[in-house]
């Protein structure tokens, strides 16, 4: 079976790029052809003779001619590597674990002949240090896949092995290092990594290329580490960042600022939210009062949030009369795709998708950074769990019985939607 975090990342498109960092976006992509072994083709071409031999009479089938294989310069060979995780031309919205896991299986046996066509033909290119640093970058992919990772292969060491090059590019050191800081952000909080410790090899990151492209990001992962491990100091560093001389990244702290302000509101007050769903319905929370309400941060092309989508829908299916109501929020991209499973799903509730992916108005707004992620509601509309899918029917139950519905004006939500088709 898939490992779980890595099938959460959002498509394989640039997973590569932040390979320690689930990426924020959806996985479309599509079968490649898988030649026959040579072994086969031998033994076959064999026992063809030997029947020719005894049966002479017997016409022979033409033997087909083998298409050549191209022999690609260094510079292709490295394009075809670092894009063969883009191809997504079928549009193939993938919902089960074990198809990812056989989809990149594939992708990556391509992706190692690649690797070796290069080093046998080109081992002293230039374009070396970028071949190891993807396939550094490529490590989580073939582990999640359930393919052998060789002993003497550590992205950390490759890592550290690009960033020692001498005749390594200034912009792929860069990178190096920025994989090297997320890869070690997973031991923060361990017996062998402290924040603190993380944070001075940041400030020498920063120093050493502070032209570097993936500060943002790493301020980004800065910011979630605080949040995690040194929640008391998350304020002043926001403030900090507000301040920096970087746009994105001061906007980004703003953001997170507004974010957490949102977030500390829906502890003293009912969720306030309305929108216009995808199949025109008008979503007010406040017209939910005095129902149970699971609001659904979630995509399509999110393994773990397909994977619990059963356990929603037989809640949805059991409760729903009793006054059980669930609200999606899709962090799509694709209208096409998210139509289609909710189609086949039968996911008849309200859902808001506004084609953002991760920058999806909503999420933004309260700060969600991880899918999925599913906010249980009382009948007075307060979020009485923020981690709602692990015993979701027996809370839904709990939250139903114990609490007599106050007078509610509201229709129901389901009618509502269905009447807007």
């Amino acid at each position: 079976m898939l490992n779980d975090e890595l099938w959460s990342i959002n498509r394989v498109r640039d997973f590569r790029h932040s390979s320690f960092v689930i990426p924020q976006s959806s996985f479309v992509i599509r079968h490649s052809p898988v030649a026959l072994p040579m072994i086969v083709k031998f033994a076959f071409l064999t026992v063809f003779a030997l029947l020719s031999v005894a049966e002479p009479l017997r016409s022979a089938p033409p033997v087909p001619v083998p298409v050549p294989v191209p022999v690609l310069s260094a510079e292709e060979i490295v394009r075809q590597m670092d894009t063969l995780f883009d191809e997504d031309e079928n549009g193939e919205v993938v919902v089960s674990p074990g198809r990812f896991a056989a989809i990149l299986k594939r992708k990556m046996g391509r992706f190692d002949a690649l690797a070796t066509d290069f080093r046998q033909r080109f081992p002293e290119h230039p374009l070396r240090w970028r071949v190891l640093l993807l396939d550094a970058l490529h490590m989580p992919i073939r582990a999640g896949a359930g393919l052998p990772v060789p002993a003497d292969k550590s992205a950390r060491a490759m890592f550290e092995a690009v960033l020692a090059a001498q005749d390594a590019p200034v912009d792929l050191k860069s990178e190096a290092g920025a994989q090297r800081l997320m890869l070690a952000a997973e031991e923060v909080g361990g017996k062998s990594l402290t924040l603190d410790q993380w944070e001075k090899w940041l400030a020498a990151q920063l120093r050493d290329f502070p032209e570097g492209t993936d500060t943002a990001a790493l301020e980004e992962l800065h910011m979630g580490l605080v949040e995690e491990f040194s929640p008391a100091r998350l304020d002043p560093l926001l403030a900090q960042l507000a301040m920096h001389k970087e746009p994105a990244i001061a906007d980004m702290a703003r953001e997170k600022q507004a974010a957490q302000k949102a977030r500390a509101e829906l502890k003293s007050k009912p969720l306030d939210l309305k929108f216009k769903a995808l199949n025109g319905a008008e979503v007010d929370m406040a017209k939910l009062r005095g129902k149970v309400v699971l609001v659904d941060f979630w995509a399509t092309w999110c393994g773990p949030c397909m994977a619990a989508l059963p356990k929603v829908t037989a809640a949805y299916a059991k409760l729903h009369a009793q006054g059980f109501e669930i609200i999606g929020i899709s962090l799509d991209e694709d209208d096409a795709a998210l139509k289609r499973v909710l189609g086949s799903k039968k996911m008849t509730w309200p859902q808001f998708f506004d084609g953002s992916g991760w920058e999806s108005e909503i999420a933004r707004r309260f700060g969600v950074t991880a899918i999925p992620s599913m906010w249980l509601l009382d009948r007075e509309g307060m979020i009485v769990d923020t981690d709602a899918g692990t015993d979701l029917e027996a809370k839904v139950e709990r939250l139903l019985r114990h609490q007599s519905a106050p007078p509610c004006a509201c229709r129901d939500m389901h009618n509502v939607a269905l009447d807007s088709n």
